[in-house]
């Protein structure tokens, strides 16, 4: 199913307004933390198109020590992210693991213990895919006091009636009341 959410030509740069939101969110998280040795995990990482574009623009300022990784499930889409990353500017990692699984935090802290901080991604589809739930547990579980989360809720192509779909809308609200979207940048 790799075709279906890979295109080679859909993120090329930082043109659209939602990229370069995630790149200010993300440029605020660390500047509340200057000079710390920061982790960016992305979970759900796909084909690292969107993060490599953000992490890039944030690489081009030369003002943080960024290493990255990506994480997912599919191998196809591990191999997919390393021909995107190929020629990445930063530092970066993919690991070929299911964030779900119960030994996956103790891989985690073992991968990222030597860092200050801590900024989890969930881009595109990932986070609505999920039980919400369970992996706000996870999360719980996982990260640090100072760690942020930043979810993208923008990826789904449709509304459906299903449960998804009020997520959805719900999430959409939350983003459009600029106090609430801060909420998502705030330590867990």
């Amino acid at each position: 199913g790799v075709d279906l959410y890979y295109n080679p030509n859909k993120v090329t740069s930082l043109l659209s307004f939602d990229h370069i939101r995630i790149a200010q969110l993300l440029e605020n998280a660390l500047n509340k933390k200057p000079g710390a040795k920061t982790a960016v995990i992305s979970l759900g990482c796909g084909s690292c198109q969107i993060d490599k574009v953000v992490l890039e623009h944030l690489q081009e300022q030369g003002k943080h020590d960024i290493a990255f990784f990506g994480v997912d499930s599919s191998i196809a889409m591990i191999q997919k992210a390393k021909e995107v990353l190929r020629d990445a500017t930063f530092e970066a990692h993919l690991i070929y693991a299911d964030f779900g699984a119960e030994n996956f935090r103790e891989q985690l802290k073992k991968i990222t213990g030597d860092y200050d901080l801590g900024i989890y991604l969930f881009f595109g589809k990932t986070f609505g895919n999920l039980n919400q739930g369970y992996i706000s547990d996870v999360l719980y579980n996982t990260l640090n006091t100072e760690d942020y989360v930043l979810l993208d809720i923008g990826g789904f192509d449709t509304i459906t009636t299903n449960i998804l779909s009020k997520l959805f809308e719900r999430y959409v609200n939350y983003l459009e009341n600029p106090n609430e979207a801060d909420f998502f940048l705030g330590p867990l």
